[in-house]
């Protein structure tokens, strides 16, 4: 086995699906549940991952981009995959938000699915960079952003795909936005004369 079998670049997380707390980890080229108190594996499946997994009272969500780009519902009881879709969410992770999962993935595709089934409710193109920040959700918007600077405000409506604002700040973002007491704090990028400069 080769040491890329072993990598890992997402963070483990706590989370709560089906009234039972658990660690939810993907790397390794595994999606992996552990109990909280004893370490002890509750389920796994294969396949290559990168970004954080994220779920809901029933289902488990996890991205990968390498070998397969494929987006997977697990089932946290017992370990079944649900459904899975084909799409390269990879350094990105998605968002749960009602009853609907949302995904920004390589090339600025963004996705809405159904959570519980994983049908395709509508798909559409932000932007040409690529990317590395997630989505995140704050009340009924999403918030994107790209390698590029760009953020796109998106409602999370899964019938209808609506951008209400395009904003730029400076050539690059990499870091995922944060929200704190009604503000978003972006980290971003800009090339000058002096070189490279971050601004918060």
């Amino acid at each position: 086995m080769t040491g890329l079998t072993h990598s890992s670049y997402s963070s483990p997380i706590l989370g709560r699906v089906n009234g039972r707390p658990q660690i939810l980890m993907s790397g390794g080229g595994k999606v992996s549940s552990y109990n909280i108190s004893v370490g002890q594996l509750l389920w796994e499946i294969a396949g290559g991952m990168a970004a954080t997994v994220v779920w809901n009272d029933e289902l488990v969500f996890a991205s990968g981009g390498y070998p397969k780009k494929l987006i997977w519902a697990t089932n946290p009881v017992t370990g079944e995959v649900v459904w899975t879709q084909k799409a390269q969410s990879y350094e990105q992770s998605m968002v749960v938000g009602g009853e609907q999962l949302y995904a920004v993935a390589e090339g600025g595709i963004a996705y809405c699915w159904d959570a519980a089934t994983g049908e395709e409710r509508w798909r559409e193109l932000l932007g040409s960079g690529a990317e590395s920040a997630s989505p995140i959700l704050v009340g009924d918007l999403l918030y994107a952003t790209n390698k590029r600077g760009q953020t796109f405000v998106f409602r999370a409506d899964p019938n209808n795909f609506e951008i209400l604002a395009t904003n730029r700040l400076g050539d690059e973002i990499f870091a995922t936005p944060t929200v704190v007491n009604n503000r978003v704090y972006i980290r971003s990028a800009e090339d000058g004369r002096g070189g490279r400069a971050e601004t918060l």
